[in-house]
């Protein structure tokens, strides 16, 4: 490469090969996407469980640091709106993850989200 020349190149996935979604999962919950996205400070996850379960949240960034965690206790079958606060995090794309535990097992989906 000749001098002074700085090779750079700008790389982008795909919002859905980021989420998860497994069909294990799937037959004991479902996340939507969350809204709005992007979203300012205070975002809404909707999670429909199919038995009462043990939800658990967290958000990472894309180097897959945790930036927040929390604990919802156990919920009862049926739909249910997670909100989260994200003011504190700086703008950018997070993964959030939802965990449920059930008599069935442990289950995570994951989806994006954008933070401006």
């Amino acid at each position: 490469m000749a001098a002074g020349y700085v090779l750079a190149w700008d790389a982008f996935v795909s919002s859905t090969a980021l989420a998860t979604t497994d069909a294990a999962a799937e037959k004991h919950f479902q996340i939507r996407q969350n809204f709005p996205n992007p979203c300012v400070a205070i975002t809404s996850i909707p999670v429909v469980l199919r038995t009462p379960s043990d939800v658990r949240v967290s958000v990472r960034s894309l180097d897959g640091r945790e930036v927040l965690r929390q604990a919802l206790g156990t919920l009862g079958a049926g739909d249910h709106l997670v909100d989260l606060n994200l003011s504190a995090l700086a703008a950018g794309n997070y993964l959030y993850q939802v965990k449920v535990a059930n008599l069935s097992g442990t289950f995570t989906q994951s989806n994006l989200l954008t933070k401006h």
